[in-house]
């Protein structure tokens, strides 16, 4: 599956796909795609319900610590100069990927990013 979405997102510029060392293999457990705000007219938020809207089962992880309900109700751990942190979880987006997928899960997957990401790319002369 993993194959399959590199295989289909390569020439986008307006996402980073994950990458697998040479000394290492991916479980793919998950697939987390970037957005590249520089080449895209929205942020991630709008990519993301863009992608919930054509029914794809997307998702958001690596939540910054301080963002979870029980840090922030309980102020166990507040801080403001985490911005890189805080700029990596507003690129991300999990797409969905699990064994049970079929091929047409696969491909409706595919064709929904492809869709989103072609109306909000930025045209470029």
């Amino acid at each position: 599956i993993a194959a399959k979405y590199i295989q289909a997102f390569a020439n986008f510029r307006s996402i980073s796909l994950p990458t697998e060392k040479k000394w290492a293999r991916s479980s793919w457990h998950i697939f987390v795609i970037k957005v590249n705000k520089k080449y895209l007219l929205v942020n991630r938020d709008k990519i993301f319900n863009a992608l919930k809207a054509e029914n794809i089962g997307v998702n958001l992880h690596y939540i910054p610590i301080h963002k979870h309900p029980f840090y922030k109700k309980n102020k166990l751990y507040i801080s403001d100069k985490l911005t890189k942190t805080e700029k990596a979880f507003e690129e991300m987006i999990t797409l969905p990927i699990f064994p049970a997928m079929t091929d047409q899960d696969i491909n409706d997957v595919i064709n929904a990013v492809t869709k989103v990401l072609n109306h909000f790319s930025k045209k470029l002369i």
